[in-house]
C-alpha cells in the first residue's frame, strides 16, 4: 500500500466533531440515558447526601472518618458495580445501538471484566503519583517549586495514560478477545497520534458542565436546601459522564474502523 493510500485511510479525529457528536448522542437519547444511569445516580446521591452532609458532625470527627465506615465502603463497592454496568451498557448503545435491559444494565462476566480493567488502569495511573508523594515525604527539604513542577509532569503523563488506555474499555464492552497486556498495548497504539485531540475534546466537552457547576448555579441554588443542591449537582455529574463515555466510544469507533481499513488494504 502506497503512502497516499495510508493517508487516505488514516482515521482523523476532530475536536468539535467529537464534542458535537457526543452531545448529540446524549440529548438525542435522554430517555435511554435516564434508563441507563438512574440507579447509579440514586446510589451516588445517597452517598453524597448521607455522608457528605454529616462530615462536619462531632461524632464523625471523633472517629477515624466517614471513609472508614463499613456502610460507606459498602456504598462505594455498590456504586462501582452499578457504574461499571451502566458504562458498559452505554458503550454498547453508542457502538452497536444495543438497547439497555429493563434495569438499564446487567452485571455479568463482561461487566466484571470492565470493572477489573478500570481498577487496573486506576492503579497503574495512581502509582507515579504515589511514588511522588513518598519521595516528597522522604525528602522533607524538597522545595514547593520542585514538588509543584514534578506534580505537573506526573499529572500530565497520568492524563495521557487515561486518554490512551481508556480506549481499552469500549473494546471490553464489545467482548473483543485478548489478554490484559495485549488489550492495553492495542489501546495505546490505537490512540497514537490522537492523544492531544482527544485531550482537547474532553476538556471542551466538560467545559459547559464546569461553568454551570462553578458559576451559574450559585445564583439559583444558593438558597436551596442541601438535598436540592445535591440532586442538581448529581444530575449534572451524570450528564457529564454520559458525554465522556459517548465521546470515548465515538473516538474508538472511528479509530478502530480506520485501523481495520488500513489492515484490509495492507
Amino acid at each position: 500500500m502506497s503512502d497516499s493510500d495510508v493517508l487516505e485511510t488514516t482515521p482523523k479525529l476532530k475536536v468539535l466533531t467529537l464534542v458535537a457528536d457526543s452531545y448529540r448522542m446524549m440529548f438525542g437519547n435522554l430517555g435511554t440515558m435516564a434508563r441507563i444511569f438512574w440507579l447509579p445516580a440514586v446510589v451516588t446521591l445517597v452517598i453524597s447526601y448521607r455522608f457528605d452532609a454529616q462530615k462536619d458532625t462531632a461524632e464523625l470527627q471523633t472517629q477515624l472518618g466517614s471513609l472508614l465506615e463499613p456502610m460507606y465502603l459498602l456504598y462505594i463497592a455498590v456504586s462501582w458495580v452499578v457504574m461499571a454496568g451502566a458504562y458498559v451498557s452505554l458503550h454498547r448503545f453508542v457502538l452497536r445501538g444495543a438497547k439497555p435491559p429493563q434495569l438499564g444494565f446487567t452485571f455479568e462476566k463482561r461487566e466484571l471484566r470492565y470493572l477489573g480493567y478500570s481498577i487496573a488502569i486506576l492503579a497503574a495511573l495512581m502509582l507515579p503519583l504515589s511514588v511522588l508523594l513518598l519521595i516528597e515525604a522522604a525528602l522533607a527539604q524538597m522545595s514547593d517549586i520542585v514538588f509543584s513542577a514534578l506534580s505537573v509532569v506526573v499529572l500530565f503523563f497520568t492524563f495521557i495514560g487515561v486518554v490512551r488506555l481508556g480506549l481499552v474499555l469500549p473494546a471490553i464492552s464489545l467482548d473483543q478477545a485478548g489478554g490484559l497486556l495485549w488489550r492495553f498495548q492495542s489501546a495505546w497504539m490505537l490512540a497514537k497520534g490522537h492523544t492531544f485531540t482527544m485531550f482537547i475534546a474532553q476538556i471542551v466537552g466538560l467545559l459547559p458542565f464546569v461553568l454551570i457547576t462553578w458559576i451559574w448555579p450559585y445564583q439559583i441554588i444558593s438558597s436551596a436546601t442541601d438535598l436540592i443542591t445535591t440532586v442538581i449537582l448529581n444530575v449534572l455529574s451524570w450528564l457529564s459522564y454520559a458525554v465522556m463515555i459517548s465521546m470515548i466510544s465515538i473516538a474508538y469507533r472511528i479509530l478502530e474502523r480506520g485501523n481495520a481499513e488500513q489492515q484490509a488494504k495492507a
